[in-house]
């Protein structure tokens, strides 16, 4: 599973109150397309099937939410999300897209015994 969307919504009981900053997160989930792309193309997985779903992060407080967020690795909250955030009413949401894929190994190649390395 990895994101497909590049900043997800915050958002409180009055609506959509910002973006995360999603930045870093996208480069890495560019990197791993890129790994991905390179073991399908080299025959070693076939694409099965793909789903997007929405991910979505409930709290009952503007401080639980910047406390969680704060602690997130790829994502960080914006300093106008963190500004609406004070001003709004819960509850809090955030809102990832994101793409589930499903990869299916290819079939292992016949290897000789003499090529074998047990």
């Amino acid at each position: 599973m990895q994101p497909a969307l590049a900043d997800p919504s915050v958002l409180g009981a009055d609506g959509v109150l910002g973006r995360m900053d999603g930045r870093a997160l996208q480069a890495m989930a560019r990197a791993t397309d890129t790994g991905l792309a390179g073991a399908v193309g080299a025959g070693l997985f076939r694409f099965e099937t793909e789903v997007f779903l929405d991910l979505v992060h409930r709290f009952d407080t503007a401080a639980e939410l910047v406390g969680e967020v704060d602690g997130w690795r790829w994502q960080k909250l914006t300093p106008e999300a963190r500004q609406a955030l004070a001003r709004s009413s819960p509850p809090f949401e955030v809102h990832e897209r994101c793409l589930l894929r499903r990869l299916r190994a290819s079939e292992p190649h016949p290897i000789s015994r003499a090529e074998r390395r047990d």
